[in-house]
């Protein structure tokens, strides 16, 4: 295992085991602390806890690998120098693998991800975890085998589930059930464990109402399911309960817009989506067809003979759709196609208001289907209450 990849599971873990990035730390002046010698950037932690930011601003203001805040912040708490303080109440949110939220992203707003499979012949990978976008795209591409995914079993949503209900209630938003069991699966979990999650949260001491959980069909994968996976965490932090994020969560997916470019067919092909037939003419045509999610489906919207066409394109597409006039968040992901999605980056910022624009790299289960050299984009138009509840905090 290589060192990054190691520390990166070591910073996964950290925050497994860290309250939400919410808490807030005090600090305890006492004989620890004077006979305490702190490195320059220790200093600057504490400096920030005096300050009284909430953990997650506390990783970002201090220009230091989370890693090592981490474990200083681990080892101040072991001699009672720093203590955590969680919200009076919780909400956490979980995610599946489809989300291709960053790692980064995904840990500093403390959103939980359940892995997806992947399996190549007779390996199998858990998606993000094991298997990167990068690994992923050359045995896609190098190997005799064509991938196929699962989605988490039942008794992985539960293992999530019995970890997080001691502390909190749960939002737990999945890729499309019309493309995946995921959301199935996460359902099942739910239905016949409710007396034992009781019992983990009384045992824990948090709580003697039943934990709710709520399983949310996001109607989406890729980035629009991570940018869904971040409003809620946004309007969690913001003071709504779950019944209200779930209502307003069903409400965005309805209207967002979801459009991506394959840069061949033969994936599609093979996963089913067309013919054999269709697939060999639109490549001997040099056809790049242009796609959506519609209803949890990949429909046909357009299609363009020629690369250089295809984002202008995609741009007069999203303008029929959103008013250019008016704010609106975007989410960019990519397979291995960085020159075509800065393109595509620069014409969004060009003609649209963006609030936000995040980007991801498609992972290893949407990419089993669209194959390298994809690119999409997903817009969505807040009404104005929903600009202040999801917008980015300041």
């Amino acid at each position: 295992m290589t060192d990054a990849v190691d520390e990166r599971l070591q910073l996964d873990e950290m925050f497994r085991k860290l309250p939400p990035l919410t808490s807030r730390l005090e600090l305890h002046v006492g004989e620890s602390f004077f006979n305490t010698e702190f490195a320059p950037a220790e200093r600057e932690v504490l400096a920030q806890v005096q300050e009284g930011r909430p953990l997650g601003e506390l990783l970002d203001a201090v220009a230091v690998p989370d890693l090592e805040i981490l474990r200083f912040i681990e080892r101040m708490r072991g001699q009672g120098i720093l203590e955590l303080h969680q919200p009076e109440h919780r909400i956490h949110v979980v995610t599946d693998s489809t989300c291709d939220l960053l790692p980064d992203v995904a840990r500093r707003h403390g959103i939980t991800i359940v892995p997806l499979s992947v399996v190549f012949g007779s390996r199998v990978y858990k998606d993000g975890l094991d298997l990167q976008p990068d690994e992923f795209f050359k045995l896609l591409t190098t190997g005799t085998d064509h991938p196929v995914t699962n989605p988490p079993s039942k008794g992985d949503f539960l293992e999530t589930y019995r970890r997080l209900v001691p502390t909190g209630d749960i939002i737990s938003v999945h890729i499309s059930a019309k493309q995946s069991e995921t959301v199935a699966n996460a359902g099942a979990a739910v239905t016949g464990s409710e007396a034992e999650l009781i019992v983990l949260r009384s045992e824990a001491g948090e709580s003697t109402d039943p934990p709710v959980i709520r399983v949310v069909d996001s109607k989406v994968n890729s980035v629009g399911l991570g940018m869904m996976a971040v409003f809620a965490v946004r309007m969690v932090r913001r003071g709504l309960g779950v019944d209200e994020i779930v209502t307003r969560l069903e409400s965005i997916s309805e209207r967002m817009h979801f459009l991506f470019i394959v840069d061949t067919l033969k994936y599609l092909q093979k996963g089913g989506r067309i013919g054999k037939a269709q697939a060999l003419l639109g490549s001997l045509l040099g056809i790049k067809p242009i796609l959506a999610m519609q209803g949890g489906e990949v429909v046909p919207v357009d299609k363009v003979r020629g690369g250089r066409k295809v984002q202008p394109r995609l741009l007069e597409l999203f303008k029929e759709r959103v008013d250019p006039g008016r704010p609106v968040f975007a989410a960019l992901a990519h397979a291995v196609a960085p020159k075509w999605v800065a393109r595509l980056h620069e014409l969004l910022t060009e003609q649209l208001q963006i609030v936000e624009l995040t980007q991801g790299e498609i992972g290893p289960v949407v990419g089993t289907h669209v194959g390298p050299g994809c690119v999409g984009c997903i817009l969505f138009q807040p009404d104005e209450q929903e600009l202040e509840l999801l917008a980015p905090e300041t």
